[in-house]
């Protein structure tokens, strides 16, 4: 079942927990693709066992053969380093169409050596939740707020938004910064009762409240896939200062503040990735807060700028527009034929290299013999994993 008169029928696996980015997304492009005529179904409804394309919006860590049984697969996927994990390349190669959400994961994962046609799906907010809000006048000197939401780690540079706060405005000035996150991942939260901590889940609608009530949403990331904080904010009329690289950069433009970045530093770590990310300069972060502060009603003019920006390009309607044209151009007969291989995954201690078999480094995988393979899977420090090459392509 794909095409039954003008409906295009569709299964769809994703998450469905609205506290986490992929799942709220999730549940909002669901939202929005009911008003198209692409109909969505759970996987594992009768509907969906029945549909032959599928769409699976993950990171790419899942088994893409046992995400997507269909036999058209289409993966929703993103990374946030200047190269993707081979695993989630080999991954992508056994699908007929990837969907990213920006264009630096585009690029980026083409580079990496996939194979499958990648197209961009561009992200957004819903402007009956992020809108601007009448605020009331500002008091002359009054305090000015600065906002963070999300997870507070090193990625989304919450210790050097913490660090550039307390440095740049170590002295009197009436100012406080309003943190929202449910996820501390990082030890750096200084005790400071000019930093305001929120930690409660919060509903879209109390999220609009927080970003009505900041003047300026900073978020000096590392990398990002897309980054919709940041967009939430904008899109309640916030001033917005982003680190100039990554995803983000699709949407900003000269109604945000960018922060320039110390060029890139290696995360070869990060989900077994050998790229980098931006490290974002302290003195541009430092600049962007202060020029916030000391420009209040410019400040404010760039944030209701950003929100009629916003409000008429970045929303979940414009992804769903995006959505129904790549449905309707899918060839439902096409397949995708892949080879299966193995390789050999060393989980021991980084900063050892094992000799064995000529050498494994921590993370890296290595194809090696099937022989080989069943003795090492004896020794918990090593994993086998299973592997595809693509050896047929649909016609981009």
């Amino acid at each position: 079942m794909f095409k039954r008169g003008k409906e295009y029928h569709i299964a769809w696996v994703g998450s469905e927990q609205p506290t986490d980015g992929y799942g709220s997304s999730n549940l909002n492009i669901l939202k929005v693709l009911a008003g198209t005529s692409v109909r969505a179904h759970r996987i594992d409804s009768p509907e969906g066992k029945e549909c032959t394309v599928g769409v699976g919006y993950t990171p790419l860590v899942a088994e893409p053969l046992a995400l997507l049984p269909t036999p058209y697969r289409i993966l929703l996927t993103m990374f946030e380093a200047d190269e993707w994990p081979k695993h989630w390349v080999t991954a992508a190669n056994c699908v007929n169409q990837v969907w990213v959400p920006s264009t630096f994961c585009r690029e980026w994962l083409i580079r990496s050596g996939c194979e499958a046609p990648v197209y961009v799906v561009p992200f957004g907010i819903d402007p009956t939740v992020y809108y601007l809000m009448a605020r009331p006048k500002e008091a002359e000197g009054g305090t000015f707020t600065f906002g963070f939401a999300g997870a507070a780690s090193p990625r989304k540079g919450f210790d050097a938004l913490i660090q550039a706060f307390q440095t740049e405005f170590a002295g009197d000035d009436p100012v406080r910064l309003a943190i929202h996150t449910t996820a501390i991942l990082s030890s750096r939260i200084p005790k400071d009762e000019r930093i305001v901590l929120s930690t409660a889940p919060r509903t879209p609608d109390e999220m609009r409240e927080f970003y009505n009530t900041i003047d300026c949403f900073v978020m000096p990331t590392y990398g990002e896939g897309f980054g919709l904080t940041p967009l939430e904010a904008m899109g309640c009329g916030c001033c917005a200062a982003v680190t100039d690289w990554s995803g983000c950069k699709d949407y900003l433009g000269d109604y945000t503040l960018r922060i320039a970045s110390d060029g890139l530093v290696d995360v070869a770590g990060y989900h077994g990735s050998g790229g980098q990310w931006a490290r974002p300069n302290m003195q541009s972060l430092q600049y962007c807060m202060r020029w916030a502060y000391e420009h209040r009603a410019e400040c404010r003019k760039m944030g209701t700028a950003a929100a009629k920006v916003v409000a008429k390009t970045w929303t979940w309607a414009h992804t769903a527009q995006v959505i129904e044209g790549l449905i309707h151009k899918v060839k439902s007969s096409e397949r995708v034929e892949v080879e299966p291989y193995e390789v050999v995954v060393w989980q021991g201690d980084p900063r050892n290299i094992i000799t064995k078999y000529g050498g494994f480094r921590r993370n890296v995988p290595r194809q090696i013999k099937s022989e080989q393979a069943e003795q090492l899977s004896h020794d918990r420090r090593f994993t086998v994993e299973p592997r595809y090459k693509r050896i047929a392509s649909p016609a981009d």
